[in-house]
């Protein structure tokens, strides 16, 4: 009779623990695994087959003035192309280059871009532009005349964030890819240090681009946007 009442003061001890051991048990809710989501980035290339732009050049003189020239630039994504394993947006428009009279139409030339996270990157790997990177130097060089004559040292970056320009198409929030040229004494006549801009706003492009600067005269040239289609 001892034994089973021990018996059974056991059982109830052991139930009672098996009871205990539930009352502490915590279900806790699942906790989805964290996917991480991909960083998009503003659009200032609209890098698309059909989309143009429309500029007309502008001559500024050094002292304020300025004369809109009967000169329009059509620039226009033509088609994509693979490179390199990357597609890039063959991109056409009148040279805007060195060595070319900015006063005359000039002829198209083809350049090749694309958009990687926040840059545009030209197919020579060449950063055109960043949205976010406003630290970084992208290039540096010295500008020369001959072997022994250094005209300035210059370098890009970007600048003046969310600018406001006005052109003929319109009033546009810009930044700034700047170039920045710092003049050698002999060169200083038209200011020790000059500048050329390249602006584009976001969900458009590029607004306005300056010509190579000329060290010997204060006139400037720069293309201006005064029309624009995009798909």
């Amino acid at each position: 009779m001892i034994i089973k009442k021990v018996y059974f003061a056991l059982g109830l001890l052991i139930l009672f623990f098996l009871n205990a051991c539930k009352k502490d048990t915590i279900n806790e809710p699942e906790i989805p695994e964290e996917i991480p989501t991909a960083v998009t980035y503003p659009n200032y290339s609209n890098l698309k087959i059909g989309n143009y732009w429309i500029y007309q050049r502008f001559e500024l003189d050094g002292s304020g003035g300025e004369t809109a020239l009967a000169i329009i630039d059509s620039c226009f994504i033509e088609k994509d192309t693979l490179i390199n394993g990357n597609t890039y947006f063959k991109y056409v428009s009148p040279n805007f280059g060195v060595n070319i009279s900015p006063s005359v139409n000039t002829p198209f030339v083809a350049e090749f871009f694309r958009d990687s996270l926040s840059y545009i990157v030209s197919s020579m790997g060449r950063i055109e532009f960043s949205s976010q990177d406003f630290t970084t130097i992208f290039y540096s060089f010295y500008g020369v005349a001959g072997p022994n004559d250094t005209v300035c040292r210059a370098e890009a970056q970007m600048k003046d964030q969310n600018i406001s320009i006005t052109t003929p198409a319109g009033t546009f929030v810009t930044s700034n890819f700047k170039e920045t040229q710092y003049m050698y004494p002999n060169y200083t006549m038209n200011g020790a240090i000059k500048y050329r801009s390249r602006r584009y706003a976001e969900n458009v492009g590029k607004i306005t681009q300056d010509w190579y600067l000329f060290s010997q005269v204060p006139t400037r040239w720069e293309r201006r946007l005064i029309r624009y289609h995009l798909n």
